[in-house]
C-alpha cells in the first residue's frame, strides 16, 4: 500500500531535485508494530526515531532492526531495544579481547555462510546470526587460552558489512587529563593518550598484585571520571570509552 503514492512520490521528488537516479532497488520492511498494533502517524500511535535515539545508542537501534527479516513485521518495544543494546555490548566486548591488529585472515567457511544468508532474499537476520556464532566460538577459544585472530578477522569483516563495529575511541582530547593523572600516581606518561592509559593500567596491575586496592580503585575511578571504563579479565585489564 506504500508503492503508490508514497514511493513513487519520493522517487519523483528526489530525481527532480538531483537529476540523478534515486535508487536501483527499493526494499520496504514489514509493518512496525507497537503494543501489537501497527504504528500510524495519523492516529498518534507512534514512537519517533529521534526519541528512541535519545535513550538508546544509534547502533543498538540499528541492531534491533537487523534482527528481523525485512519482509516480516517488527514489534517495537523497550524490552527489545534493551536486549539489542546488551547484544551490541556482547559483540564489542569480544573484539576488545583481541589485539587491534590481527595476524590471521577470516575463516573462509564463516564468510561463505554469511554470503549464503545474504543471498537468500537479503536475510540480514541470518547474516547477523553468523556474526554471533563467530563471537561465541571466538570467546570459547580465548577462554581456553587459544588464539582467535581468525575469528576476530571474521568479526571485523562481518560487523563492518552490517555496520555495527564499535566506533573508534578518540582519547586524544583527554591527553592533558591523562598526563595529570599519571603524575598524581607517580608514573611517567606515554607518548600519546593511549600509551598513557596503558601505563596507568600497568601501574594499576602492580597495585592489585600488591593488594593495594586503594590505588587500584583510585585509578579505575579517575579513568571512569574521564569517560574510560576499565574491565578486569583473566588476561589483564582492558579499557574502552563509555
Amino acid at each position: 500500500d506504500l508503492v503508490f503514492p508514497h514511493h513513487e512520490n519520493e522517487i519523483a521528488q528526489a530525481e527532480a531535485a538531483t537529476s540523478a537516479l534515486f535508487a536501483q532497488y527499493w526494499l520496504h520492511n514489514g509493518m512496525v508494530n507497537l503494543s501489537g498494533e501497527k504504528m500510524s502517524k495519523s492516529t498518534g500511535h507512534v514512537i519517533a526515531l529521534l526519541d528512541a535515539l535519545v535513550e538508546y545508542p544509534p547502533l543498538a537501534v540499528r541492531l534491533f532492526y537487523l534482527r528481523t527479516h525485512y519482509r516480516k513485521p517488527l514489534e517495537f518495544s523497550r524490552e527489545a531495544l534493551d536486549d539489542a543494546k546488551a547484544s551490541l555490548e556482547r559483540l564489542w566486548a569480544f573484539r576488545r579481547r583481541l589485539p587491534m591488529h590481527l595476524e590471521d585472515g577470516a575463516e573462509g567457511d564463516v564468510m561463505d555462510r554469511f554470503r549464503e544468508a545474504m543471498n537468500d532474499d537479503f536475510d540480514v537476520a541470518g547474516g547477523l546470526a553468523v556474526l554471533f556464532d563467530v563471537v561465541r566460538e571466538g570467546n570459547r577459544r580465548l577462554d581456553a587460552g587459544d588464539r582467535a585472530d581468525a575469528w576476530g578477522a571474521a568479526y571485523d569483516e562481518l560487523a563492518g558489512v552490517l555496520g555495527v563495529l564499535e566506533p573508534v575511541s578518540d582519547v586524544d582530547a583527554l591527553a592533558d587529563d591523562l598526563v595529570a593523572l599519571a603524575g598524581d600516581v607517580g608514573i611517567a606518561s606515554g607518548d600519546d593518550a593511549a600509551a598513557t592509559i596503558a601505563a596507568l593500567l600497568e601501574h594499576r596491575q602492580v597495585a592489585r598484585a600488591a593488594r593495594d586496592w586503594a590505588t587500584s580503585d583510585a585509578i579505575r575511578d579517575r579513568l571512569a571520571g574521564l569517560g574510560i571504563a576499565v574491565e578486569d579479565a583473566a588476561d589483564g585489564a582492558r579499557w574502552h570509552r563509555i
